[in-house]
């Protein structure tokens, strides 16, 4: 399989030589025992953080953050824990949540319009009619989450970056969270999910590395898992 991404000998102010590879389209957790490293791999990735030594690959390629714009122009995307107080914008409606990103880039007005028009006729069967609302505010979570989910989807990052993507979240809401990832999964995008406890992410995970004190400790694929289901 592919390597989408690599870091290589990674250090930084918590991080201590850290070395680590992740295949294209797995589902990968990394999880973080003592709680100190996620927000440098998060910094790392989004150029907030530049390592003390080491390198990082993406897609075979040196990946050199300097600013988020960087990240996702590069196709590495980030869903941020407690995603609906900062990942949804209230004075946009449901479409305009959902090409968020795609807005982005520049179109010239004619392709625009096609294209906007291709991606409702395609996320209409998943979405419904929500896809018209202008006042999001009101949607319900799953609803929400539907939304932030789609916009990466629809983005179609290399890697995408789930943080805690769980927390805060009730048995009905976990379910359809793991939905989601499986759903990115299909479209063939690599994920990540940063965790300082495991969860409900075994579920859609294809490997499990545990870090601890900054190190990989210990790296398992998903036939192992049944060892941490009591």
């Amino acid at each position: 399989k592919k390597k989408i991404l690599q870091l290589q000998n990674i250090s930084t102010g918590h991080i201590r030589d850290l070395s680590f590879s992740v295949e294209k389209g797995e589902c990968t957790v990394l999880l973080d025992m003592n709680n100190t490293i996620l927000m440098d791999i998060i910094d790392l990735m989004n150029g907030a953080l530049t390592p003390v030594s080491g390198s990082i690959l993406l897609d075979g390629e040196p990946y050199l953050g300097k600013k988020p714009s960087y990240a996702l122009k590069k196709g590495v995307c980030f869903i941020n824990e407690y995603p609906l107080q900062t990942m949804v914008f209230k004075d946009l409606g449901y479409f305009e949540n959902l090409i968020f990103l795609l807005n982005r880039k520049q179109w010239n007005l004619h392709l625009r319009k096609r294209l906007l028009w291709s991606i409702a006729q395609e996320y209409m069967p998943m979405v419904g009619e929500s896809i018209h609302v202008k006042e999001v505010s009101a949607l319900p979570p799953a609803v929400l989450y539907s939304m932030i989910y789609n916009r990466v989807h629809l983005y179609n990052p290399k890697v995408v970056f789930c943080i805690q993507p769980f927390s805060g979240a009730d048995m009905y809401l976990r379910m359809h969270i793991i939905y989601l990832i499986q759903e990115l999964k299909k479209k063939g995008i690599t994920v990540i999910i940063l965790a300082v406890s495991l969860s409900d992410s075994l579920v859609v995970a294809d490997r499990l590395m545990v870090i601890e004190n900054g190190q990989l400790s210990k790296d398992y694929d998903s036939s192992k898992f049944i060892w941490f289901r009591s």
